[in-house]
């Protein structure tokens, strides 16, 4: 597994209170990928913010499909859809013969968020998709989305010819809608229609 990205294991912040060092944490680390462990000093009324994991992204292989790796993402699938589908050994095979791209955020060997990249080939050209993006509970606004997002984006614009990279999300996310509206993606006027066999 070959990680691109690697983020420092431990640095103290020097700052007045927990919300300055935090932001200082973050300015060091854009895709804001420490926690913080806040520990009250009582006598000088002012708590330590201290990064207590570090994080790693990596694009997942077929080969690299491991029984850990299926739990984790079975984990994350009820916070994904309300019908979660149970992922198996055989169904991820299927996924990667596809040509989806399956990128993920770890947090030591437990897999903390996914995003994957899927291709639709037509005959006027390729699109490519961000799907399933989805981030545990326990390790939400700490920029693991935007850090997968970057991942997809760059692999899809190294990918010739030039394609459009498209997604799509419910109009009640609008945390999920600012983010994605601060990096570039436009609202289309196109209306989504959908079949249920």
């Amino acid at each position: 597994m070959k990680w691109l990205s690697r983020l420092p294991v431990t640095e103290e912040i020097a700052g007045s209170n927990p919300v300055e060092r935090a932001m200082k944490l973050l300015k060091k680390d854009p895709y804001g990928s420490f926690f913080f462990m806040y520990t009250k000093n009582t006598h000088k009324k002012e708590m330590t913010v201290m990064p207590s994991s570090v994080l790693h992204y990596a694009e997942l292989t077929q080969e690299e499909i491991t029984p850990q790796i299926i739990s984790n993402l079975n984990h994350l699938q009820p916070q994904l859809t309300s019908k979660p589908l149970p992922l198996t050994h055989e169904y991820l095979d299927h996924l990667f013969k596809s040509g989806t791209r399956l990128f993920a955020a770890f947090d030591a060997e437990r897999v903390v968020g996914v995003a994957l990249l899927c291709k639709v080939v037509m005959l006027v050209g390729q699109k490519d998709w961000i799907e399933d993006v989805v981030v545990d509970s326990e390790y939400r606004r700490l920029g693991i989305a935007s850090h997968l997002l970057d991942m997809i984006e760059e692999a899809s614009r190294s990918c010739k010819p030039e394609r459009q990279l498209n997604l799509t999300s419910k109009t009640t996310r609008n945390d999920a809608l600012k983010m994605y509206g601060d990096r570039g993606y436009k609202i289309q006027d196109v209306v989504v229609l959908r079949k249920t066999f």
